[in-house]
C-alpha cells in the first residue's frame, strides 16, 4: 500500500481559508503531470475542505482521472501541536487524523492525500510510530509530494518514508 502525502500549491496570504494563487495552481499542474507521467495507481484522492487543498485535489483529479472524497472533518493542525514541549498525541485535531488514517489504512488501496504540511507530517509520525515533535523538521513545500509505503521487513508489515518533500517536478531544466 503506498500513502502519496501532496501539500496543496502555495496560497493567497490573507483571508480565513485562503485560494491557491496562479502559481500554486500551475505548482500543481506540474505535480498533476509528473504523477501521470509516473503512472502512479491510486484508487482516490482526499481532500479537506480548505479552498486550497480542494483546488489541489481537483487538478490532480482531472489530470489523474481520480475521484475526489472531501472530509471536513481534517483541517491544518496548529504549529504549536509540533513543538517538543507540547503533549499534542491527545489533542483532538491529531486523534482526528489518526482516526482518519485508520479508516483509509484499512481499505488497503493507494491513495492520494492533497492536504496541508502539518496533516502530512502527523500521517507520518503515526504510521511510522515518529514522535509528532519530531517531524517538526520536515518541511513541506508548496506543492511538495512525498510517499509513504507499507512494505515487508524480514516478515513484518512496517511503513517506510520512500520519499519526503520532493518538488523536482518543478525544476526547470
Amino acid at each position: 500500500m503506498k500513502i502519496y502525502l501532496v501539500r496543496h500549491g502555495e496560497k493567497e496570504l490573507d483571508g480565513e481559508d485562503p485560494p491557491l494563487t496562479e502559481h500554486g495552481e500551475i505548482q500543481v499542474i506540474l505535480l498533476a503531470r509528473r504523477l501521470k507521467h509516473e503512472k502512479i495507481t491510486a484508487s482516490r484522492i482526499y481532500s479537506t475542505n480548505h479552498s486550497r487543498s480542494v483546488k489541489t485535489a481537483e487538478i490532480l483529479s482531472r489530470t489523474l482521472a481520480l475521484p475526489v472524497v472531501r472530509d471536513d472533518r481534517l483541517r491544518e493542525l496548529e504549529k504549536a501541536l509540533f513543538n517538543e514541549h507540547n503533549s499534542a498525541v491527545e489533542h483532538d485535531d491529531v486523534q482526528t487524523v489518526k482516526l482518519f488514517v485508520e479508516e483509509i489504512v484499512s481499505r488497503r488501496q493507494d491513495i492520494i492525500l492533497a492536504m496541508h504540511g502539518g496533516i502530512n507530517r502527523a500521517v507520518i509520525s503515526y504510521l511510522t510510530g515518529m514522535g509528532l515533535s519530531d517531524t517538526r523538521h520536515f518541511f513541506m513545500d508548496f506543492a511538495s509530494v512525498s510517499l509513504i509505503e507499507l512494505v515487508d521487513i524480514s516478515g513484518e508489515m512496517k511503513w517506510r518514508v520512500k520519499m519526503l518533500n520532493d518538488t523536482t517536478h518543478l525544476r526547470v531544466p
